[in-house]
C-alpha cells in the first residue's frame, strides 16, 4: 500500500491508502490508524497516486464515509431555529453549502453529499427542526430508515 493522507473523525484517526493488490489502482481504501498490528517497509520506490487531493476525495462525505463511483446527492433541506442554524453555519455537513430564503430563524442549505449512515445521523439530530425538500426520490429513503430506527426502540 501507498498511503495517500490521514483523517481524523469522531476522535478516530483513519488513512487512506491506495492498495497494489487490487486492480483499480485510482480507488484508494481507508482503514482505521488503531486497526493497524503491524507495518512493514518494503524494498522498493513509493508508488504516488497523481493528482489525489484529499479534499476532493472526502469533498461530498460526512466524516470518513466515501462511495467511489457514485454521484452525491443533490440534498435540499429546511433548517429551523436558531441554535440550529447556528450549529449548521458552525459545522456544514460539507464545506460547500449554498444557502437561499435565509431568514432570522430558517434557511434552506443545498449541498452535493453522499447517503450514507452518517449523512442519516446528521438528519436525525436535528429531530423536527429539518425538513427535506430534495431530492424527491430521497424522501422516502429517508423516512423508512427514521421507521426503521424507531422500530429498533418500540
Amino acid at each position: 500500500m501507498s498511503p495517500l493522507g490521514f483523517k481524523k473523525h469522531n476522535n478516530n484517526w483513519y488513512f487512506i491508502a491506495r492498495d497494489h493488490s487490487i486492480a483499480d489502482k485510482k480507488n484508494p481504501k481507508i482503514y482505521k490508524l488503531s486497526k493497524v498490528e503491524k507495518i512493514y517497509l518494503l524494498d522498493g520506490e513509493y508508488q504516488n497516486q497523481p493528482n489525489f487531493s484529499l479534499k476532493e476525495y472526502f469533498k461530498h462525505s460526512i466524516g470518513i464515509f466515501q462511495i467511489n463511483n457514485e454521484e452525491p446527492l443533490q440534498l435540499k433541506i429546511l433548517i429551523e431555529g436558531e441554535k440550529n442554524l447556528q450549529r449548521f453555519y458552525e459545522d456544514p455537513f460539507v464545506n460547500d453549502v449554498q444557502y437561499s430564503n435565509k431568514e432570522a430563524n430558517s434557511v434552506i442549505a443545498e449541498m452535493k453529499v453522499y447517503n450514507s449512515y452518517e449523512l442519516m445521523n446528521e438528519l436525525f439530530s436535528y429531530g423536527l427542526n429539518i425538513k427535506i425538500i430534495g431530492p424527491e426520490d430521497f424522501i422516502p429513503k429517508y423516512i423508512k430508515e427514521l421507521k426503521d430506527r424507531i422500530g429498533a426502540y418500540v
